[in-house]
């Protein structure tokens, strides 16, 4: 997808609250190698302490913020393997998360419904 006029907002976490977000997403790819959805983002460099700490994360070597959450809300299809598991085949991306574990989790874990 092309996200040069969207960029998705790259949140702190799931919230919709305007503090959580620290910047917003530039580029989105598969990697065949490493099996996974990468992205890159940027992150608004304003001075402040949450700001900072995000740049400092993101740069520390090696990074401590290695990987996120992706929300699509209803902009993604899916088939259903095999095995009967739901796999994503195309989807838009609505946000970026650092929180480290997909939304859900409060009531148990995720429920894939279809």
């Amino acid at each position: 997808k092309d996200y040069s006029k969207s960029e998705p907002p790259f949140m702190l976490d799931h919230s919709s609250d305007t503090l959580s977000k620290v910047g917003y997403v530039k580029e989105v790819w598969f990697s065949d190698v490493k099996e996974k959805l990468m992205l890159m983002a940027r992150v608004f460099n304003t001075g402040s302490d949450t700001h900072d700490e995000v740049i400092n994360r993101l740069t520390f070597k090696p990074p401590t913020i290695t990987d996120g959450s992706v929300g699509f809300k209803n902009s993604y299809e899916s088939t259903e393997n095999s095995d009967g598991e739901i796999e994503l085949t195309d989807g838009k991306i609505r946000e970026f998360s650092t929180t480290p574990f997909p939304a859900g989790y409060e009531s148990g874990g995720l429920i894939t419904q279809r």
